[in-house]
């Protein structure tokens, strides 16, 4: 399952989190562009001469440093090791929390 990254930063904000995100400077540049900006990935890729791979990609490096610093009191990130039936659980409560999230802001 892919994820949509869809984050809006102000200019400052951004800056933060693409310091974290260890972004290039052409990197930053294209990210800034759809994420502050709000311009399409597909036109900033075409003007930077790269993929929409490669912008999606730099904007889901962003956007998961942001998602570090922004866990909700309470709760925590892990990262485990699961037999298939076990994670398949795990899922599903990350799914159900992250939607009681949504609906809560």
């Amino acid at each position: 399952m892919r994820k949509e990254y869809n984050l809006r930063l102000s200019k400052r904000e951004f800056e933060v989190y693409a310091h974290l995100a260890k972004l290039g400077e052409n990197t930053k540049a294209a990210a800034y562009r759809v994420i502050v900006k709000g311009e399409k990935k597909a036109d900033v890729a075409r003007e930077f001469c790269v993929s929409r791979a490669a912008i999606g990609a730099a904007i889901k490096r962003v956007c998961q440093a942001y998602d570090e610093k922004n866990i909700p009191s309470g709760m925590e990130k892990i990262t485990v090791i699961l037999p298939s039936y076990r994670a398949y659980i795990v899922k599903k409560w990350a799914k159900e929390i992250e939607s009681a999230l949504d609906h809560a802001t």
